[in-house]
């Protein structure tokens, strides 16, 4: 919503903006997945997900499975509007329309300030993108057996502080994954101890 315009706090500020706001958004793609190292491509997401605790009370179960299957049919799109842009619908659709929160999700309204369809500003290419995209994600270091670390990094900011280092121009990319290795070496040496 900020690359489209709609939030007056962070509107964009490009030489092209000035005539249309929402240029960026209009002139942006979207880069669903890289390769490192490996050289296998690699993407990542974060899936919500939604568990049931064994209480032994059969009335508070009954009450949480409703509630789930609330969640994930009839109120999925309001969840989703939440946050349009931060969210997306991993379950495609119903056994009636396959995409039927897919197409709800591309007419959420997002923004601030002003609201509107983030159709509205992306192409169909972008957004065909992220769906394709989406079909791949995998949860960082969870596959490797690594979650405890992972949430160790994710509490204390790590990954969040050497990105905005990187991107004010204060660090390179070279130096913050460095320091990321040094930040990830430490955390699990705290992991070890507990």
């Amino acid at each position: 919503d900020e690359m489209a315009g709609l939030r007056d706090a962070a509107l964009p500020a490009c030489p092209e903006c000035t005539d249309n706001i929402s240029f960026l958004a209009e002139n942006s793609g979207l880069v669903p997945s890289f390769s490192g190292p490996s050289g296998a491509p690699a993407q990542y997401g974060q899936i919500s997900y939604m568990g049931i605790g064994n209480t032994g009370d059969a009335d508070r179960t009954t009450a949480a499975q409703a509630f789930i299957e609330f969640w994930l049919s009839d109120g999925y799109l309001d969840w989703l509007s939440t946050s349009v842009e931060g969210k997306f619908p991993m379950r495609r659709g119903t056994a009636e329309n396959a995409t039927a929160f897919l197409d709800g999700w591309q007419q959420l309204e997002t923004g601030v300030d002003r609201k509107a369809p983030l159709s509205d500003f992306y192409s169909s290419e972008v957004i065909e993108t992220l769906i394709a995209g989406s079909d791949n994600f995998d949860r960082w270091g969870f596959n490797q057996g690594q979650g405890e670390l992972v949430t160790a990094m994710y509490t204390a900011l790590h990954v969040t502080e050497a990105l905005a280092d990187v991107l004010d121009g204060g660090l390179s990319a070279a130096d913050a994954a460095a320091d990321l290795q040094e930040a990830a070496e430490d955390e699990l040496a705290l992991i070890a101890e507990e």
